[in-house]
């Protein structure tokens, strides 16, 4: 294998560019920072954080190794391709099997030459493949403290705070540490871990982590869920990629049978959005969720679109009656009945909308549905689904329409458009209408309906 050099006599070798002179020259006063965060974020997408395991083409590249191994042919094969297989090699099931028992030995072999390069691909293939009681992990584990080179390499200051070759008891000493720490990641990276989101030695950490926290976090301490809150999202750019459906239930569990004040509430709804999507709209990075967390989120996101429907029909409707719809609904939701919810807007009321978030300063909106006839229809629509019931109220003179689970008019919840005649549903397409007297008997009548079918089938 040959050294990572160029022959190149025009291009300066790295020790060279270090030793030049700088001149700093400060940025215009009204240069945007934002289009450097804009373009740091676009340089993530393009080129992912370095020393994660990949197994693309790995059993491939380790067929093209033997075959050098047979040839001795190591023309244009320099030691940082090494580094690069040994971290995916020990990281993977493939070091498992004895049909690459060859490359296992040469790489111990070339571990001897103690060159810093391949020493730092090994350490992190020990990193991404570590089990506790594997003897593949404990022979890396006494090979790679007899390399001179660990101690030079950035990770020395993680090496000798944890015993990081000493494999037994390792993941819990790691966790006892960050335990106590609101942004366990950037601990680790000021260790010298390039990436602590990385498979095997980590990913078990984090697990422990979440038992260790688990009775702060029912305590609802704010700096535990801090901790969760910067493992599975520590930048911006960066978001958790494997097994985050465990932090997510971490982050959810205390509040199975009580929800956390308004605050809390609103802050991890923020995060869960922001980072996983609105698991209504999309599932994608909520499939392995267990269905009682997410229905926690779905009760959260429910409660959010009932204020936010009443707050936007008091501002354009004068009727004293929204007073007692808003009581009526609420004390539905209070029953634990409602079990989701979905708002479809006109022009106004989505306007309205938009003022509430400012009005409110919550830094997120409940997404919700536009009418795609805006001009014809000011109406404003809120979809439940009770049981095996769907409801739908509206604003205006509106009647509340009702559906049994096997009615074939039923709107779709979740869309991003409506037509006004999909919510404007004719009576003899409905299993139920009643209009909104001024008496208030709608209120007996609907709920009698309510108690009567919600568990019933057509």
């Amino acid at each position: 294998m040959t050294d990572d050099t160029t022959s190149d006599e025009n291009q300066k070798g790295l020790s060279e560019v270090l030793n030049q002179e700088v001149v700093w020259i400060p940025p215009p006063s009204n240069y945007n920072f934002d289009d450097l965060e804009n373009a740091l974020s676009e340089v993530y997408k393009k080129y992912p954080q370095m020393n994660t395991p990949s197994l693309k083409n790995l059993e491939n590249r380790l067929e093209e190794f033997i075959k050098r191994l047979e040839t001795e042919n190591w023309t244009s094969y320099k030691w940082s391709d090494a580094a690069a297989l040994a971290l995916d090699y020990f990281s993977s099931s493939f070091a498992k099997e004895n049909k690459w028992n060859r490359v296992t030995e040469d790489f111990f072999e070339q571990l001897k030459k103690d060159k810093k390069s391949f020493v730092k691909g090994c350490f992190n293939g020990y990193l991404g493949g570590f089990r506790e009681n594997s003897s593949l992990t404990k022979r890396l584990a006494t090979e790679l403290q007899t390399c001179s080179a660990s101690s030079s390499l950035p990770f020395s200051d993680f090496i000798d705070k944890f015993q990081a070759f000493e494999p037994q008891g390792l993941i819990d000493r790691i966790a006892e540490e960050l335990v106590d720490h609101e942004k366990p990641f950037e601990k680790l990276k000021d260790l010298g871990i390039s990436n602590p989101h990385m498979p095997g030695l980590f990913n078990e950490v984090y697990i422990t982590l979440l038992e260790k926290l688990e009775t702060r976090l029912s305590n609802q301490e704010k700096s535990a869920f801090e901790s969760i809150k910067n493992w599975l999202n520590p930048h911006k750019n960066i978001v958790l990629e494997t097994q985050q459906w465990r932090g997510i239930e971490g982050l959810l569990k205390p509040f199975l049978k009580q929800d956390p004040d308004v605050d809390l509430k609103e802050d991890l709804l923020i995060f869960l959005e922001k980072n996983f999507g609105d698991p209504r709209i999309n599932r994608a990075r909520w499939d392995r969720v267990g269905k009682q967390y997410l229905d926690i989120v779905f009760r959260w996101l429910t409660q959010d679109s009932l204020n936010m429907f009443f707050d936007i029909i008091d501002k354009f409707e004068d009727s004293k009656q929204w007073a007692k719809r808003r009581v009526f609904w609420e004390k539905v939701f209070d029953e634990g009945l409602i079990d989701r919810a979905w708002v479809i807007l006109s022009k106004r009321g989505a306007s309205f909308a938009e003022e509430r978030v400012r009005d409110t300063s919550k830094g997120r909106i409940n997404l919700f549905a536009t009418i795609k006839n805006k001009t014809q229809d000011q109406t404003c629509y809120f979809i439940m689904k009770i049981r095996r019931l769907t409801v739908i109220e509206g604003s205006h003179d509106f009647s509340i329409r009702f559906f049994k689970e096997d009615n074939k008019f039923i709107p779709k919840m979740y869309k991003k458009e409506y037509h006004n005649d999909e919510l404007r549903v004719k009576p003899q397409m409905l299993d139920e209408r009643i209009p909104h007297d001024f008496q208030g008997r709608w209120r007996s009548k609907a709920k009698y309906y309510i108690d009567t079918n919600k568990n019933r089938g057509a």
